[in-house]
Parts: structure tokens; C-alpha cells; sequence
């Protein structure tokens, strides 16, 4: 919601099994992305889960911008 990256945020992609993290930068790269329309969600503590579908072609790279608003986070125990 600031407009600020969100480091170490966990980007997952459906299809996908290990997901990516992001940098300081705000940015992650997920490699071995299967080409078509993928549910991508990004998380971390602390803010919302931002989610988007996305498509991915066969080649190539994909740029995509989700952003988190920041939100309270109920933990158990």
C-alpha cells in the first residue's frame, strides 16, 4: 500500500512446486514456469496475500507487478 518493495515476501505459481522469495528489491524469478494462464500468490506476514493470474508463454520472460496492503495477521497459539 506505501509503494515500497516487500522483501522476502514467499511467490508461489500454480504447477510450480518450489516457490521463490523475494529480494530487497521487492522482485522474485520462479524458473520451469509450465506456459499458460498460472494463479500466482504472493505472501508474507504481516500484509494481505496478493494473487493474480498471469500468463506465461512458452518463451521468454513474463514481468508482473502484485502489490500487498498491509494487514493484521492472526496467529494460533
Amino acid at each position: 500500500s506505501t509503494g515500497r518493495p516487500v522483501p522476502d515476501a514467499r511467490v508461489s505459481v500454480a504447477g510450480v512446486a518450489r516457490p521463490a522469495r523475494t529480494g530487497d528489491d521487492g522482485a522474485a524469478r520462479v524458473d520451469r514456469v509450465p506456459p499458460g494462464n498460472r494463479i500466482v500468490e504472493v505472501t508474507r506476514l504481516g500484509y494481505e496475500m496478493g494473487r493474480a493470474a498471469v500468463q506465461f508463454p512458452a518463451e521468454g520472460e513474463v514481468q508482473h507487478e502484485i502489490r500487498l496492503a498491509t494487514g493484521t495477521t492472526t496467529l494460533d497459539g
